[in-house]
């Protein structure tokens, strides 16, 4: 399981429109909003390009300004190939 931990930038008044595209994602929690224009979430999936994929759509969302990258954990992608290399 790969997770991750996003800070999305927004227009204080795209935040609510957001915020229900990103409830409507697997493996995306909404924790907090900050600042009225900075949105705070976690991303939890099976691979690192299915983590990245869903940055990569985040990204993309007309609202976001800023997608910021502040925290990734893959060691369990790491241990699962480890065990496959041998």
């Amino acid at each position: 399981m790969v997770i991750s931990s996003f800070i999305i930038e927004a227009n204080q008044a795209d935040i609510p429109s957001l915020e229900k595209k990103l409830r409507k994602m697997s493996g995306v929690e909404v924790h907090r909003i900050v600042e009225k224009t900075k949105v705070i979430i976690t991303l939890e999936k099976e691979t690192t390009d299915e983590s990245y994929r869903s940055g990569d759509v985040i990204s993309k969302f007309p609202e976001v300004s800023h997608l910021c990258l502040v925290y990734t954990n893959f060691e369990d992608e790491l241990t699962k190939l480890d065990k496959e290399m041998t």
